[in-house]
């Protein structure tokens, strides 16, 4: 899951090998924003309060759940500062996501000047 500005893009990293440890794409993990859509609403819930309780607006997190667990408790494993884009569509749709999210900060700061 990645947040940048207000925009909260989530997605897996899902492996290829349910026993293996490393869950990189470079590892040969796959994308997949669709699976498990109950989860991925209780992350980017869980997200999104952290953000707004810290102030992170830039970062990639990852968010694991017990497997076989029948409640939907997300787990932080961690914060990227630095993270991957293959999940954000590759390099070039990274930056067009921050170019927009920059600018929509930039007019929100504006509104409040003249207000």
């Amino acid at each position: 899951m990645v947040t940048i500005g207000q925009r909260l893009i989530s997605y897996w990293r899902i492996l290829r090998d349910a026993q293996a440890f490393k869950s990189s794409v470079s590892q040969g993990a796959r994308i997949d924003a669709a699976v498990a859509p109950d989860r991925q609403q209780a992350a980017m819930e869980f997200v999104r309060g952290f953000c707004s309780k810290t102030g992170i607006n830039l970062a990639g997190f990852d968010v694991i759940f017990a497997p076989g667990h029948k409640g939907i408790n997300p787990l932080m494993l961690e914060i990227n500062y630095f993270f991957g884009r293959r999940g954000l569509g590759g390099s070039d749709a990274y930056y067009e996501i921050l170019k927009q999210e920059i600018k929509d900060w930039l007019g929100n700061i504006s509104d409040k000047q003249d207000a």
